[in-house]
Parts: C-alpha cells; structure tokens; sequence
C-alpha cells in the first residue's frame, strides 16, 4: 500500500495478527505533514494469502520495498513490527530514525509473553525456544547477533522514539524501558496511560509525538547534507 507523494518516505510495519489498516490515523497525520507513506500486509495477515509466516518476510518485504521506493527516511512498527523495524535497520534496511511502538528489543520477550499466557511448564518453554530458533535457522548467539537490539544497538546515525502504555497486558513495558536506556542520548521514550497495546495507535500524544521526531530528524538531516 501507498500514500502521498512526499520526498521522505516513512514504512510501516504491523505486527502480529495485525494489519497495515491499523496505521490509518498515522497514515493520514503522515500525509497531511508531506511525507510518503508506505506498508504491506505480511503473508497470513490482513488481505494478503498464506498460512505461516515469521519475522524474516517482514525482513524480506521491507527489503524489496526499499529497492523500489528508494531508502526509508524512517521505519515505524507495532509490536511484533517493531521488532522487525529495529532488526531491518540493523541489518539491511539503512533509515534515519526508527519509531517502536508496544514493542521488544527482542524475540525472547514475545516468547517470554507467550508461555506467561499459556502458563507454560519450563520444559515446555525449553522447547519452543529451541523450535523457535530452529525454525528461523539460527543457534542462541546468531539469534542474538541478528534480532537483539539492546547486545547489539541500532547505529550511532539512527535515532529511536519508543512508544509504550504503561497497562499494556499483551506485551509489558519492560523491554521497551531497556531498549531506551541502551540507546540514551539518541532515544525518546513516550509512555501512556490507559491505551493498552493496540488502541496506542490512534492517541493524539503519540501521533503528534512521531510527527514530531520524524519532522526533527527531517531537519537535522537536512542541515547535515547544507554543512557537507
């Protein structure tokens, strides 16, 4: 999907069971502000076909959509995406700023959450870790090296906004308070209140907040190219 027709262009990521038409109040702040938006619905999610998926099709997607819009000013997620923007941008999705919204500094915090729904015996959750790597084809050190921003931070260049409601039940705030710290000095962090993890994504604070970084990032960028 695509909107507007600014020059800096902005990609939203979903999460999981989620779906690009979540971002529409974002989409239409971003559009009204100048900037070109564009999203996906990943393989099992939204309009789009398929049964299993995992992070690397969103990896995947955000990669060919960058060959054919051109580099991302900045890469916004929800939950499961924005864990998947931190790892595009730390590997091969190059942006400005990164914005992660009711997210994870990494895959172990979602899997973390799942055996606390489902009250998981520890063997259990051994289990499913183990799966979990196999399935994306990494041992524990890879799996940190590629997916774990707080070991393994974004770049100097990159700057973070982190978004979190303080009585988010689905994904608690924990791991987005690390993920600020280990980024101090280039991160801002927005925590709500009574938003939870979904409904976060049409609060006028957190609109006007990544308006906001986007629209700085936009002019630090700008007088970085003047002074070149």
């Amino acid at each position: 999907y695509g909107w507007g027709s600014g020059e800096r262009t902005v990609l939203l990521l979903h999460g999981w069971r989620g779906r690009a038409s979540q971002f529409a109040p974002l989409v239409r702040e971003l559009v009204a502000e100048g900037f070109r938006v564009v999203s996906f619905d990943a393989p099992a999610h939204g309009s789009s076909a398929g049964r299993r998926t995992d992070m690397r099709d969103w990896i995947e997607a955000a990669e060919q959509l960058q060959t054919a819009y051109g580099r991302f000013g900045a890469i916004i997620g929800h939950s499961f995406g924005a864990l998947a923007a931190l790892t595009a941008a730390r590997t091969s999705v190059p942006t400005d700023t990164v914005v992660a919204v009711s997210g994870a500094a990494s895959p172990v915090a979602f899997v973390e959450e799942f055996a606390r729904e489902f009250r998981l015996p520890a063997a259990a959750v051994t289990r499913m870790e183990r799966r979990f790597r196999d399935r994306l084809g990494v041992d524990e050190r890879q799996l940190e090296e590629t997916y774990d921003a707080v070991r393994h931070p974004l770049p100097d260049s990159v700057d973070l906004l982190v978004v979190h409601d303080r009585a988010d039940s689905r994904m608690p705030d924990a791991d987005s308070l690390r993920l600020h710290a280990t980024h101090q000095g280039r991160s801002r962090l927005l925590r709500t209140e009574g938003f939870g993890h979904t409904r976060i994504l049409r609060a006028d604070a957190v609109l006007d907040a990544v308006i906001e970084q986007l629209q700085g990032a936009g002019r630090a960028a700008a007088e970085t190219q003047s002074g070149s």
